[in-house]
């Protein structure tokens, strides 16, 4: 298929093979269970903010995923299913919500984005502070 497969620069694999790509192995993280998630998050500390909010997540690979959950922060402690109207609803999608919860991007960037709404802008900075992570997890295992 290729006029010439071979990997430009490089030598021989010994004893006589060619090299023709190079590839890489990461992580990616995803939550599978997003109120489970949430309850295994109750005991941290989100950020000493107060609102309710309703946090819709969709998830078009697992469509038993999405979620509309209402949540309660209250001097940073969370609350599941609480009553009474939310002051703001955030959207977005799993992916998104999963690097938001791993800390691998603030919900400011998300909103910056597009990828991520926030229904009343005056709570895009509460919001930011509760979902900052502080130190983000760290992989030390070799592939």
């Amino acid at each position: 298929m290729l006029a010439d497969p071979r990997w430009p620069g490089q030598g021989l694999i010994p004893p006589a093979y060619h090299p023709i790509n190079r590839q890489g192995v990461g992580l990616m993280v995803r939550v599978t269970d997003v109120r489970r998630a949430l309850e295994c998050l109750r005991e941290r500390d989100w950020g000493g903010q107060t609102c309710r909010l309703s946090l819709r997540v969709t998830d078009s690979f697992l469509p038993a995923n999405a979620a509309c959950i209402y949540l309660g922060l209250e001097e940073g402690h969370l609350r599941l299913d609480v009553t009474g109207e939310p002051q703001v609803e955030l959207c977005l999608d799993v992916g998104e919500f999963s690097a938001l919860l791993y800390g691998a991007v603030p919900l400011r960037r998300l909103v910056g984005y597009g990828l991520a709404q926030v229904s009343d802008p005056a709570y895009v900075d509460v919001l930011d502070r509760a979902f900052a992570v502080r130190d983000a997890p760290v992989c030390l295992t070799r592939f």
